[in-house]
């Protein structure tokens, strides 16, 4: 009985000594979250008052008083510019100002046993994020020299007077003095003398420092051309070619022709027995054609040169008729200005003759659309400082400009930083060609830097595991942030989506979600983005679904007791939330119907959505392909022309038409599929990638992520999270392993050799 008694007073001790320290240690965990919060509310406190744009060092605490049991970690996206512990590097002026991400990791001092109880009992650690532009120092004399040289413009040719710069608009100590190599040709002041080759050199000072330049300049009397094709077939694979191919430039097409090595050179060796050709495919000639050709002299058969043309629609007609015969090297050129398709064959009755063709050239006559898109290229849509309008354009001629607001921009670029958004036209006139053209561009001004960058993010969801499918993206604009889907079901995906919609987000808010569809590889995920986050409103898709991950889905909004609102209420305007709704001024997101929104098949179902971000326009399609219906050419038209796609679908070959894209123009085009190029669903595909470069062989193609086809090494040639920030007319991507060089597909293992490839990013 006395034992008992004693196992008994023991047992309640051991039990009243448990509860103390259970109590204890979560009264600590309790603590140090609240703790953390405060930290994070102070730290945004002294951020926003150090302004946008700082250029002096960062004191970036390790504590703060009254907080000793919490250690801040600090790491920076750019520590040659903000250091780890906050030493400052102004950049250069020519680099201009830049943002670094500044992340504070904050965590209990805590270690061991207590660390790991507190744990147990609901501590958790967080991050504190914050942007912070660093200003650029002012330019040094060298930099405004090289500044001024670089905005110099001379023809490579000309037919008409040159007006060249003589002054800065940017830089008013800039001195631009000019000497020429022959007066008598071309005159300092641009004027034509004569004709000839000549250099024009171009002095740029201030004081004693100068810079010199050379221009070479012909002065010709004909008409100007600009080169369209110079192809010598250097950059061709030497093998067999199919009976017909298409050049890589999709600029011609070959019949009964290889790429062959002779003398050091690569050249196009053409079947004469089968009738080999050569046509062009640009669908309007009208120019200048040259190509040399050779074949072996001592062929007795008589050989013929025929060239063909066609008007509009018309059938091909025979051109010419040359006899080749005599002569073993020849060149040939004709202008076929008025013919709208042409194409040239080489004859013989020998089975075994072959003609070489060494090179093709085509130029075309400079037009008035060549003139203007040369000064278009060089006018930026948003200016905040001065900038030297051009006074020539590189076909030669005087530009001469009047603005709209005088006072706030000059007749040669002089800025007057308004108080308040300006938009501003300024009229050039190209005189010294035939007529004057007349050519308009509005640029806005003032207040462009105050206007927040909205930032794009393509999320690495599978940058842990290797069977992560799926996508996830988020929209960033100052505190207000949208998350489109939230990758798979599986642990290592949350984890990857987590840590960096941690990172993106500033308060742990999420104003706004999407769910595309149901499909766990789009939501798997999104029930923890609701635990761990307060999402405000949800924009969700139409039906339901019977799986566990719906289940778990459902279950996590319902919780978090936000604003669910259909895709269907949404697009016909009858809840709060509209088709179109904006976020900030001149940013906002517009729902796109796409007429299968209740249909039965999943992917069908899938939002399709546009975020125009001033003027810059983003395409997110989810899986909305045509496997089952013919999906894009329902919606297409609605959405016209754009500068991003989120690719339909991971890559499938079933979307990414060429009908859509040669409706919504994307320059650019962005890939997720989750785990790895090439993946066990095979995305993305060879049949999408190569619509892509086919319709345009400049618009450039990321992924998300890498590898070689296989997922033993996804990390090969990885782009990871890939982020795109759009200010006031221009956008930059940048990835978190390539920072500001991304990897463009055309330049991957995976594609480089591709058996399916046949299209690429040509620059």
């Amino acid at each position: 009985m006395k034992k008992k008694l004693i196992v008994s007073i023991f047992l309640f001790i051991f039990t009243i000594i448990s509860v103390y320290f259970v109590i204890n240690y979560f009264l600590a965990a309790k603590n140090q979250n609240s703790q953390i919060i405060d930290v994070i509310d102070k730290l945004d406190s002294q951020f926003l008052e150090l302004g946008e744009i700082i250029d002096e060092d960062l004191e970036l605490p390790s504590t703060l008083v009254g907080y000793d049991d919490v250690i801040i970690g600090w790491s920076s996206s750019k520590p040659n510019i903000i250091s780890d512990d906050g030493v400052v590097n102004r950049p250069l002026y020519l680099e201009g100002d830049m943002e670094v991400v500044l992340t504070a990791r904050i965590r209990s001092k805590a270690e061991g046993l207590k660390l790991q109880m507190i744990s147990y009992l609901g501590y958790k650690e967080d991050i504190f994020v914050v942007n912070v532009t660093v200003k650029a120092f002012e330019a040094t004399d060298l930099e405004k020299i090289t500044v001024t040289v670089n905005d110099l413009i001379v023809p490579l040719e000309t037919n008409t007077d040159i007006n060249l710069l003589k002054t800065s608009a940017v830089f008013d100590d800039v001195l631009i003095k000019w000497s020429s190599s022959d007066p008598s040709v071309l005159s300092v002041d641009g004027l034509i003398k004569g004709y000839g080759d000549v250099v024009l050199t171009a002095r740029v000072s201030i004081g004693d420092i100068f810079t010199e330049k050379e221009f070479n300049c012909s002065v010709i009397d004909q008409e100007l051309t600009v080169l369209m094709l110079d192809e010598n077939f250097s950059e061709y694979e030497i093998k067999d070619y199919e009976d017909s191919w298409v050049s890589e430039d999709n600029l011609f097409k070959i019949t009964d022709g290889l790429i062959i090595e002779k003398d050091d050179k690569k050249v196009l060796n053409i079947k004469t027995s089968s009738l080999g050709s050569v046509e062009f495919l640009n669908g309007n000639f009208s120019g200048v054609l040259s190509f040399s050709y050779q074949y072996l002299s001592n062929i007795e058969e008589e050989v013929y040169l025929k060239i063909y043309y066609a008007v509009k629609n018309d059938e091909y007609r025979l051109f010419e008729n040359i006899d080749i015969s005599e002569y073993e090297n020849n060149v040939y050129t004709y202008d076929f200005t008025y013919y709208e398709k042409v194409k040239f064959i080489f004859e013989s009755s020998s089975d075994d003759l072959t003609v070489d063709v060494l090179n093709i050239v085509i130029k075309h006559t400079v037009t008035e659309e060549n003139i203007v898109n040369s000064l278009e290229n060089l006018i930026p849509d948003v200016i905040n400082e001065s900038i030297n309008l051009p006074t020539t354009t590189i076909y030669g001629g005087s530009v001469s400009w009047v603005s709209s607001h005088p006072d706030i921009i000059s007749s040669s670029g002089v800025l007057n930083l308004p108080t308040s958004k300006t938009s501003v036209t300024l009229t050039a006139t190209i005189s010294y060609f035939e007529d004057d053209i007349t050519y308009a561009v509005n640029i806005e001004v003032g207040e462009g830097q105050e206007v927040p960058s909205v930032y794009v993010y393509f999320l690495d969801v599978g940058k842990y595991g290797d069977s992560d499918m799926g996508e996830a993206m988020m929209i960033k604009v100052g505190d207000y942030e949208v998350i489109i889907d939230a990758g798979d079901r599986y642990s290592d995906s949350t984890t990857a989506v987590l840590e960096q919609v941690h990172s993106i987000t500033n308060d742990k808010i999420i104003e706004l979600a999407i769910a595309t569809h149901p499909h766990s590889d789009h939501i798997g995920s999104m029930d923890d983005v609701f635990a761990e986050f307060d999402v405000l409103n949800l924009i969700t898709f139409e039906g339901t679904y019977t799986t566990g991950v719906y289940n778990d889905y459902v279950s996590a909004y319902q919780a978090e007791d936000c604003n669910v609102f259909k895709v269907l209420d949404v697009y016909n305007n009858i809840v709060d939330l509209k088709r179109e709704f904006e976020i900030v001024e001149n940013v906002s997101i517009e729902i796109i119907n796409t007429t299968y929104y209740s249909a039965s098949d999943l992917n069908s179902r899938s939002i399709v959505f546009v975020l125009d971000a001033y003027g810059t326009r983003v395409l997110f399609t989810a899986d909305a392909d045509n496997n089952k219906y013919q999906i894009e050419s329902t919606y297409m038209n609605d959405v016209g022309d754009i500068d991003i796609l989120k690719v339909v679908h991971h890559g499938s070959k079933y979307g990414t038409s060429s009908q859509f894209l040669d409706v919504v123009m994307p320059e650019v085009a962005i890939i997720t599929n989750g785990n790895y190029l090439g993946n066990s669903n095979t995305h993305p595909t060879p049949e999408a990638i190569n619509r892509i470069y086919q319709y345009n062989n400049e618009t450039k193609i990321y992924a998300v992520t890498g590898g070689n086809g296989s997922g033993s090494d996804r990390f090969y040639q990885r782009n990871g999270l890939i982020t795109i920030e759009i200010t006031l007319g221009k956008y930059i991507i940048t990835s978190e392993y390539n920072f500001d060089e991304p990897i463009e597909l055309s330049s991957t293992d995976f594609w480089i050799n591709h058996p399916s490839r046949v299209y690429n990013y040509i620059n």
